[in-house]
């Protein structure tokens, strides 16, 4: 019984990725129409913000702007620059840098303008983070309206505002195995949990049935966290997570060697039904698997929700390891 199970387990892990996968563009959609809005919301914010701090200096209305940038209203035009915006990466952004140091607004001008606090840095990181999308075009009408300003090179500077990008257009391969990562991360968690708790049954009853269970939910838990770790990976970078993220370094390198324990555990236990060994080993490495996977499971949702998701009773040491390392300097 036990080997007819795991000649099945390939088989039903297809239908199931198939099933998950003709779901996922569902998924996709939802998340772009939700990246969409977000990302018009933070253009329209970081819009009013700079129109608010900036443009009287650097303003399209302006005969001689100073350091000869004159648009800074016309987002598209800014995000379009390199030596400004790279898009995704706020630590890199020089527009966003220059604010960050409190070099802009310059001292001299910090009487009228003061300097920008920590929500409104925030702003500015999060419109980059999100790829600096352009305002709407609705939105940069409304503000050029209100601002009051008639030149010709304003009323363009608005109109030329791209709108924001519309949801439902077509993904390619890469974004449709991306945005799959949501859909498919919740199954190796709950599989190798499954197979921990079928095999510590197992051990009491000496069930057949139990160990056929528990090795067919390893089986299905490896080949779905080799899915989840291949999706999310392209994931991160259609959100933008910079490798220098700490939470994002332990999730991703946490999911990766959880699943090189469950293949590990896959292994052992093949093992021990060829010679009819001990499941001892794979006992034990499943164990630390689905505690791995639960402490990715955790990251995973300190990406999402942020930190105060699932408050804990004691302080995990690894965020501050992993950004303990990222900033050691290089050799």
């Amino acid at each position: 019984m036990t080997t007819r199970v795991l000649a099945r387990a390939p088989l039903a892990f297809c239908l199931l990725l198939g099933f998950l996968l003709g779901g996922a563009s569902r998924v996709a959609e939802a998340q772009n129409a939700s990246s969409s809005e977000e990302g018009a919301r933070a253009a329209v914010a970081v819009r009013a913000l700079f129109e608010k701090s900036c443009n009287d200096c650097h303003g399209a209305q302006l005969t001689k702007p100073k350091g000869k940038f004159g648009y800074v209203l016309d987002l598209a035009r800014v995000a379009a620059n390199p030596d400004y915006v790279v898009a995704g990466k706020p630590d890199e952004s020089e527009i966003y840098l220059t604010c960050e140091s409190g070099e802009m607004p310059p001292e001299d001008e910090r009487e009228k303008y003061p300097q920008l606090t920590q929500a409104e840095l925030a702003i500015i990181s999060q419109w980059i983070a999100l790829g600096a999308p352009a305002a709407p075009s609705s939105a940069a009408n409304a503000s050029g309206s209100q601002s009051g300003s008639s030149t010709a090179e304003g009323s363009s500077t608005a109109e030329g505002s791209a709108p924001s990008p519309k949801p439902g257009e077509p993904l390619s391969p890469q974004q449709y195995l991306g945005h799959s990562h949501p859909v498919l991360v919740h199954f190796p968690i709950a599989l190798l949990l499954a197979a921990l708790f079928a095999e510590l049954l197992y051990l009491v009853s000496r069930s057949p049935g139990l160990a056929g269970a528990s090795a067919f939910c390893a089986i299905l838990g490896f080949l779905g966290a080799a899915a989840s770790c291949a999706s999310g990976w392209i994931f991160a970078d259609l959100e933008g997570y910079r490798e220098t993220h700490a939470v994002m370094f332990v999730h991703r390198w946490g999911g990766i060697a959880a699943t090189a324990l469950s293949a590990l555990a896959v292994l052992l236990l093949l093992r021990a039904r060829k010679s009819e060994g001990s499941r001892l080993p794979y006992l034990l490495v499943l164990l630390l698997c689905a505690a791995l996977v639960s402490l990715v499971g955790h990251y995973g949702g300190v990406l999402v929700y942020g930190e105060e998701h699932l408050p804990l009773p004691i302080e995990l040491p690894f965020e501050d390891w992993a950004k303990s390392f990222l900033e050691k300097p290089k050799s």
